[in-house]
């Protein structure tokens, strides 16, 4: 069995006009006429048990500025370019895999990076199983370094997991992974790699432990790593013949525990009516030095999350309390951060429990209600002479909490919400009891479907800025405006319209801005070979933005306009 997918879309976009006025900075690119093309390919093959996967992407633009590599080679970056690709063959035990893939499941020490290069899996029997993976250290797109193994010593992950099933009959209900991984990261800075100030390198193992009951009920896991992590010395960073201060090496310890149980599984308890309720529980430690190049965490902190997770009938909430601390190693020198958080959310269908199901009241709206409050404070006063912290206000003590309320009405061709949403900032560390802030916003949507073919939105909102020390109040008034029309067959009209106005009880600053798109678009279809029909579309844009901003405290009175009308036409010929 072969089937082939082959993928070929083609695109002109142009800009036809533009113009700025007022302090709106000149455009890069008044008008252009730029081609844009997309090419992919899937294949699969297959005999017995055998079977050969592919997949491949390309980009081309006609604007250099606009390729995949244009940040890392500038003018010499190809027009025409690759974007991914993976080559997969898998047998009754095996499975190979050759290009862009994810690797790794150990939350500490190499989570699912997703880069180029090759890995396999072999399994052996019904207990044991393993798994190598070698690929480039940063993500990367393009053809030169096309397997994403070249330059391999200065630029890799490289990992191997052995796991067991001690259940074979039952797979997950008791397994260990053991993982080691070894990485490497060079000093780059381009649109590829991202931000790497500094060469890293580290390497570790890992081990980890999950299992569950027959019934899937109870379940849970456990997640040790050790890593090695150091900043190989880079001459590149040397100046004025000064050689750089060496980092030293640096082993830490991480590990993670959890666990659920679902006290409730779809039990009827209140006349037949079902009910879940699931608790969890999760313990987090990561060393205050630790790191890995495999996995993104937070180094320095110990975490303990407690949540419930229930439902009666169609009444949802949830429930998590997370108790975090900085300064693992109660260091004097410097500042421990406990952090407290609560949240809950409830979704009550007042519909669904007032109504009848099959014949929705539209007077009876659906509520939710979402809490969140959070304390972050200051647990040690470290040494002023050798930390910094010579005023009492330096250490922090701050309360936020927010509350939202949303309500929901549906009819057979409209819908309303309106949202409700108070929040507090209380500072109350010393000398700054009095920094506050408190947020109150209002705001409704109305949407409406007059016919299949036209839907028409509305919005409307109002948000309440109060600084307590300063005793200043700030409005934010939000208006909107949405239409999408289908007139005629494959022609439809969108458009959109916004204004956002802010102003201060002092009558000291304000800003209006206004935002609004236009666009009328056609859809066709065109011959093809085979009597296969080519979609396509057309679309004629036009965007026009302004922004007012006054500031009568800094004499600032500024205006600024852009508007811009762009075309286009797309084809997909596979």
């Amino acid at each position: 069995m072969a089937d082939t997918t082959p993928q070929l879309e083609i695109a002109l976009k142009t800009q036809l006009d533009s113009n700025t006025k007022g302090d709106a900075p000149p455009l890069e690119r008044g008008t252009y006429e730029d081609f844009e093309l997309q090419l992919g390919l899937e294949t699969r093959h297959k005999r017995g048990t055998f079977e050969l996967r592919s997949n491949a992407s390309a980009s081309g633009f006609s604007n250099r500025q606009d390729s995949l590599r244009y940040g890392e080679l500038q003018d010499d970056s190809p027009k025409l370019d690759l974007n991914d690709y993976l080559i997969e063959a898998e047998g009754p035990s095996t499975l190979v895999s050759l290009g862009h893939f994810g690797y790794g499941n150990h939350p500490l020490l190499i989570d699912n990076v997703n880069n180029r290069g090759a890995k396999a899996r072999y399994q052996l029997g019904e207990r044991f199983d393993f798994g190598v993976g070698f690929m480039h250290g940063t993500s990367i797109v393009g053809y030169n370094n096309i397997f994403g193994l070249s330059n391999f010593n200065e630029s890799r992950i490289a990992a191997t997991t052995f796991g067991i099933e001690w259940l074979p009959g039952r797979p997950g209900g008791l397994r260990t992974e053991l993982t080691y991984m070894d990485g490497k990261k060079p000093n780059e800075t381009d649109f590829d790699t991202g931000e790497i100030p500094d060469a890293e390198q580290s390497r570790g193992f890992g081990l980890r432990v999950l299992g569950s009951s027959e019934s899937g009920r109870l379940r849970g896991e456990v997640n040790y790593a050790r890593s090695r992590f150091t900043n190989p010395d880079d001459p590149t960073l040397d100046l004025d013949d000064e050689e750089t201060v060496e980092v030293k090496p640096s082993t830490d310890n991480a590990y993670s525990a959890e666990i659920a149980y679902d006290v409730l599984q779809d039990e009827p308890v209140f006349n037949d009516t079902p009910v879940a309720l699931t608790a969890t529980l999760r313990y987090a430690y990561a060393a205050a030095l630790y790191r890995s190049l495999g996995a993104y965490l937070d180094a320095n902190l110990e975490t303990y999350t407690a949540g419930l997770d229930g439902r009666i009938g169609d009444v949802g909430a949830q429930f998590a309390y997370t108790w975090v601390q900085d300064n693992v190693d109660d260091i004097p020198t410097l500042l421990t951060t406990r952090t407290r958080g609560l949240t809950f959310v409830l979704n009550v269908p007042f519909n669904t429990l007032f109504g009848d199901p099959e014949s929705p009241s539209w007077w009876i709206p659906d509520a939710a209600y979402a809490l969140e409050r959070v304390h972050q404070q200051a647990v040690n006063t470290p040494d002023p002479e050798l930390s910094g912290f010579d005023d009492p206000s330096q250490l922090p003590d701050q309360v936020t909490r927010v509350d939202a309320f949303d309500l929901t009405w549906a009819g057979e061709r409209w819908d309303f919400s309106y949202r409700l949403a108070v929040a507090d900032e209380d500072n109350r560390q010393q000398g700054r009891e009095g920094a506050d802030f408190e947020t109150l916003e209002n705001a409704i949507v109305l949407g409406l479907r007059p016919w299949e073919t036209l839907n028409l939105n509305f919005g409307l909102g109002r948000t309440r800025f109060h600084d307590r020390e300063q005793s200043r109040t700030r409005y934010t008034d939000n208006y909107s405006v949405g239409i999408d029309w289908v007139f005629y067959q494959d022609w439809a009209f969108t458009g959109t319209l916004g204004l956002i106005d802010e102003e201060d009880d002092d009558d000291i600053n304000d800003q209006n801005s206004v935002s609004g798109q236009a666009q009328i678009s056609y859809r066709f279809e065109l011959p093809g070979p085979g009597g296969r029909r080519l979609p396509g579309q057309w679309f004629l844009r036009y965007t026009r933005e302004n922004l007012d901003q006054r500031d009568r405290e800094f004499d600032i009175d500024s205006s600024a306009t852009t508007w811009t009308i762009n075309a286009g036409i797309g084809f997909s010929l596979y």
